[in-house]
């Protein structure tokens, strides 16, 4: 005999769901700060004339890749007076105030002259246009260039470069360890204070003690910024590394989201850079690396100027892709001229034709040393990106900074740091650091500290209580829960999801629902949640109830990763044939919005009781053993066909099931919620084997299959 529902089996189909958060905050708040929260552009400003002199600043950089130029000669024409570039284009120097013709020149490149006029000179962006070089028989012109990789020098040289790439990679010793320190800032771009036209103080107006000024004359106002200070040990045979966490601490606007779940996200977002491999991971896409053993046919390369780097001489080589709109970088390496062929530093810049998730710009700046054996040690690792969401929005300037320090090759003095199963160890204290430590422990290479953090700006803008209401309200529907205590380290109980507090559906009607679950105040190991549910058109009561047992301690909530858990749930729900909500819950109202009518739904009730665990590995595997009883509805009727095609009409059905399920994901990221798991990792392979078993007259089981 058979089972199946009436108007069903064309509606098994899976859903996905998006969700599109929109903040609207008061005017007077949108008018003074948020407003500009969303926009991106750079600042040139000028700076007036004083006195007898005045200050000529400003950068230099190639017409073609936007590239900063090293040693460029700036000269006041018919005097002495002038001043050259630094690594990074730039240049300053005082000149008499009066009318002159400024000099540029730099080998490889069309000599230049610009009219500076008093007291309209000052902050200048020069380009200058790459002149025929003679590379042997190569002739690199910047427009309709004749490139070839036969016999050009800058190809065989590369050639090198990648051939010893290996040679010098430090994780080709039995061990490896050294201390990072890494910071992520996050700012408002260009921010420009406003005062009112009356004159009256804005509740807001404190913004500009916070307001920062880079070295390229932008002002920015900081809204977050993260600091770690780790330490990396790493093992060659059997391979493993691990990192040990010393230091943690977060503080801005994105402290209302999952911290975990963020931090994951930006280890994703903000990798690494390793120039050294194939291809770089960066902002969920693939870059081709300048070193890339494919690099001299997805690289055009130039050989432009020999300079001095760190007290080596070294070649500047530049490059750019064949072809703008792929996923490579233009830029520059700094090069030994030597038989070592060692990379001194590294400059990388997205060319702007990429559309890459929003960003409008980016640069990466590496520097390296080498050991007297020859050795590759990474010492400063420096991401710049300007985020905007449209071409003349100003947007977010993001800045993402490593420093490593105290690089060694003995084996550690503790070697049971090997023997943990977690590739991070974050010991209790990491988070409880003092001011003192940070001060003591932050490298000075990191720049000197601020005076107003981001941490006084956030207890400054929580006094002001318009803002204070709208960080509540956004808590509280970004994380799902509200606390019963306004100390999170005392609040055992939290009231929640806010999201499925109404909600409807063509079965129910408006269906009103009130829930809550424990937390790690309460128990770091057990959990409790459930949830009671009315639906005003079938007039039903609905329910859930869970009890979870963790065999580890959870830092936030039962979910985070690794789960070794045991649950058991019962609970009677509508069921929503063919509905599989994978990132949010079934009743949440922002779905119910955008839901259209379906009526195509059961009364489910179920008991379940379920094994899963999970391991560093990718490997995870679980058993669940569930009876449950579909009830039918006039939206779906259940009828049994029996070998003499006789239909009997049934007002439900039992099954006892077990289900065993072995997944395996390597490499796989995913931003943690609550309840969720949301992937960032989409190259990551995933593999699952599942099997599910029903057995007849267990528990009222009624078939087998």
């Amino acid at each position: 005999m058979m089972i199946y529902g009436k108007n069903t089996l064309r509606f098994f189909e899976k859903t996905s769901f998006e969700a599109h958060i929109f903040i609207e905050f008061p005017k007077t708040v949108r008018t003074q700060w948020l407003k500009s929260a969303i926009v991106l552009s750079l600042l040139v400003f000028t700076i007036p004339a004083k006195g007898q002199d005045i200050l000529i600043k400003g950068v230099v950089t190639d017409s073609i890749t936007g590239e900063p130029l090293p040693s460029v000669s700036l000269i006041l024409k018919g005097t002495t007076i002038g001043a050259p570039t630094d690594y990074d284009g730039r240049f300053s120097f005082s000149a008499p105030s009066k009318a002159g013709t400024l000099k540029v020149s730099y080998i490889g490149y069309t000599e230049k002259e610009i009219q500076l006029i008093p007291g309209k000179t000052g902050n200048l962006s020069i380009l200058l246009v790459p002149t025929s070089i003679s590379l042997s028989e190569v002739v690199v012109k910047p427009t309709r260039e004749r490139y070839t990789k036969k016999d050009n020098p800058a190809v065989a040289f590369v050639k090198n470069v990648i051939r010893q790439r290996e040679q010098n990679d430090p994780r080709n010793k039995e061990f490896y360890s050294y201390d990072q320190y890494e910071k992520i800032m996050f700012a408002m771009n260009d921010y420009k204070p406003k005062s009112k036209k009356d004159g009256k103080v804005g509740q807001f107006d404190f913004l500009n003690d916070y307001i920062d000024t880079l070295e390229i004359g932008k002002t920015i106002l900081p809204v977050s910024e993260r600091e770690k200070l780790m330490s990396v040990y790493y093992r060659k045979d059997p391979k493993s590394e691990k990192c040990v966490m010393k230091a943690a601490k977060a503080d801005g606007v994105d402290e209302l989201l999952s911290p975990d779940g963020m931090q994951e996200f930006l280890n994703e977002v903000f990798k690494e850079v390793n120039i050294f491999q194939n291809d770089i991971p960066l902002f969920l896409n693939r870059f081709v690396s300048p070193l890339s053993a494919m690099g001299p046919n997805f690289y055009k390369y130039y050989m432009l100027d020999t300079l001095e780097v760190a007290g080596q001489k070294c070649v500047d080589l530049g490059f750019a892709p064949f072809t703008p709109e792929s996923f490579g970088f233009t830029g520059h390496l700094f090069i030994t001229l030597d038989s070592t062929y060692f990379v001194q530093r590294v400059k990388l810049n997205v060319p702007k034709k990429i559309n890459l998730n929003f960003v409008g710009g980016m640069t990466i700046e590496q520097t390296f040393c080498r050991t007297p054996d020859g050795t590759r040690l990474l010492t400063k690792d420096d991401i710049k990106v300007d985020f905007k969401v449209t071409e003349k929005s100003k947007g977010i300037y993001a800045q993402r900074l490593n420093i490593y320090t105290n690089h060694a090759f003995d084996a550690p003095v503790n070697m049971s740091v090997f023997s943990e199963g977690a590739p991070i160890i974050i010991p209790p204290e990491a988070y409880k650091r003092s001011s003192e430590y940070w001060e003591d422990h932050r490298p000075d290479e990191a720049g000197k500290r601020k005076s107003k953090s981001v941490g006084e700006l956030m207890e400054r803008l929580r006094t002001v209580p318009v803002f204070y209401a709208a960080e509540q309200v956004i808590t509280a529907f970004v994380n799902g829960y509200v606390p019963s205590n306004s100390d999170p380290a005392k609040s055992k109980f939290e009231l929640g999801p806010v999201n499925t507090i109404i909600s409807g559906n063509s079965i129910e009607g408006a269906r009103f629902r009130v829930g809550g679950t424990t937390t790690t105040a309460f128990n770091k190991r057990l959990f409790v949640n459930g949830y009671v549910a009315y639906g005003t058109r079938d007039h039903k009561l609905k329910y859930d109830a869970a009890v979870e047992y963790s065999f580890i301690d959870k830092k936030n909530y039962p979910t985070e990763f690794p789960v070794h858990s045991l649950r058991l749930e019962y609970m009677y729900d509508v069921n929503q044939l063919g509905q599989h909500y994978l990132y949010t819950n079934k009743d949440n109202i922002f779905v119910a919005i955008k839901r259209q009518r379906d009526t195509r739904a059961t009364f489910q009730r179920k008991a379940e009781l379920t094994y899963y665990r999970e391991h560093y590995n990718g490997v995870s595997y679980g058993a669940a053993l569930r009876n449950l009883t579909e009830y039918s509805t006039r939206y779906a009727v259940f009828d049994r066909i029996d070998r003499d095609q006789k239909v009997t009409s049934l007002k439900d059905y039992h099954m006892t099931e077990l289900e065993l399920k072995l997944r395996y994901a390597p490499n796989e990221k995913f931003y943690q919620t609550r309840d969720s798991r949301f992937p960032i990792t989409f190259d990551a392979p995933v593999f699952t084997l599942s099997h599910t078993m029903s057995f007849k007259d267990v528990l009222g089981s009624s078939y087998n299959y």
